[in-house]
């Protein structure tokens, strides 16, 4: 039966499942509306046909509404465009549609073909199959950038070995998130394509292009997160005040910092022994001190990060090798 109770109860349970994502995809997150589903390609077709043009908008779906209260029963509905196959699963796709509109404040939504949807199913195929579409959009773009390949390795090598002992943690067999790992690969190998913009301020380039490039495989929310490690891996932190807003987006700027610094002069020198650990909201960073007596510019350079974390009111303390292995050993 077609009634506005029976409308408004299944509105409500819609509207009670896409509560969990409204904040994230309320208007204002996103430019267009697009529908891939075959409710939205028959809701579009239906409106089309009922003389509204420009895809599903909320005057349309009142006006359907209508006809279908008008109705009342589904063996009763005469709608232009409405395939009988169709008929038994439009009431239930109209209130989630309106659900969708209601809660996520959409306006309008345009009917999608059906390659958006073949397109997502084929990337997460190839992620299931370990070929991810992700990986050939990063080495186009470090091709298109000319970025150092070797460069590139380096600190990409680096970062996710620091950053594997960051987010690991203390105790024995903790390991780091590997989605988070990969985030952190991803940006150390794209961390230096704004260099082929301008080499002042190359970090502040690459952010830009990291969040509004065209970037097949990932999504927005990836893509701003490429940007924000980008960011943070170079100058002052103090512009990253209020943007670091979790404990692992904090470890994995720190790794991916610590591998542009120690290979800022672009070679291949590195401390033979170097181990990081990041408990509560403090940093620890053990090196040899021998090899530091003998880099006095990297151990400024490392000073001077002290310095900038500090500003985040996160801390870093840099130990000798001898006495952080005793401290670790106390916290196992």
């Amino acid at each position: 039966e077609l009634s506005k109770s029976n409308f408004k109860q299944a509105e409500l349970a819609a509207r009670s499942e896409l509560q969990t994502i409204a904040v994230e995809f309320s208007r204002g997150n996103w430019d267009v509306a697009m529908g891939s589903s075959g409710s939205a390609r028959m809701l579009c077709d239906i409106l089309e046909m009922s003389g509204y043009s420009g895809g599903i908008t909320r005057s349309g779906l009142e006006q359907l509404r209508v006809q279908l209260l008008k109705a009342g029963n589904v063996r009763r509905l005469e709608l232009p465009g409405l395939k009988p196959d169709r008929v038994p699963v439009l009431p239930g796709g109209f209130a989630i549609m309106n659900a969708a509109f209601c809660e996520l404040g959409i306006e309008q939504i345009q009917p999608a073909l059906g390659a958006l949807r073949e397109g997502v199913l084929y990337d997460l195929l190839g992620r299931f199959h370990h070929h991810d579409m992700r990986d050939a959009t990063v080495q186009q773009f470090m091709r298109r950038y000319h970025v150092d390949m070797r460069q590139a390795a380096r600190v990409t090598h680096l970062a996710n070995r620091l950053a594997s002992q960051l987010l690991g943690g203390p105790l024995p067999g903790a390991q780091a998130d590997e989605d988070a790992l990969q985030l952190l690969e991803r940006a150390a190998k794209l961390h230096e394509i704004g260099i082929s913009v301008a080499h002042s301020g190359y970090h502040k380039h690459t952010a830009y292009i990291l969040k509004n490039a065209d970037m097949p495989g990932f999504s927005k929310k990836e893509q701003e997160r490429l940007s924000l490690l980008a960011l943070a891996h170079r100058g002052r932190l103090d512009k990253m005040r209020g943007l670091l807003a979790s404990q692992q987006d904090i470890a994995l700027a720190m790794a991916l910092r610590l591998a542009a610094l120690f290979y800022r002069n672009r070679s291949d020198i590195l401390p033979a022994a170097m181990q990081a650990h990041f408990a509560g909201n403090r940093f620890y960073l053990m090196l040899d001190p021998a090899w530091l007596a003998q880099n006095p510019l990297t151990e400024a350079a490392l000073q001077e990060e002290v310095k900038q974390w500090k500003d985040l009111g996160v801390g870093v303390q840099l130990t000798e090798m001898e006495t952080q292995a005793v401290l670790l050993s106390a916290i196992k």
